[in-house]
Parts: structure tokens; sequence; C-alpha cells
């Protein structure tokens, strides 16, 4: 069986703990204790 060396990033997706507004603003309560993750890579290439 062939093996591939390929590990792609994994984005965990969590349940908020409390309700939000997605309005643009990232000064907001609710944001400050959602950890940073690295940026989106597209794990299928650029096309």
């Amino acid at each position: 069986m062939k093996q591939y060396l390929f590990h792609p990033p994994v984005y965990y997706c969590r349940r908020a703990h409390m309700p939000l507004t997605l309005d643009g603003r990232l000064d907001k309560p609710f944001w400050t204790d959602i950890p940073f993750t690295e940026p989106f890579v597209d794990i299928e290439g650029p096309e």
C-alpha cells in the first residue's frame, strides 16, 4: 500500500459559549477567549 507524507493543517471549530452577533467587529467580549490560528491554507491548490 502506498503511503503519502502529506499532513494538511487541522482547524477546530468549537461551540460558542455565549451568543454572538456577526457584525464585523472584533472588539467584542465574545472574541477575547478565541484562540488564534495560523492563516488558512487551501490544501487543494490554487485552482
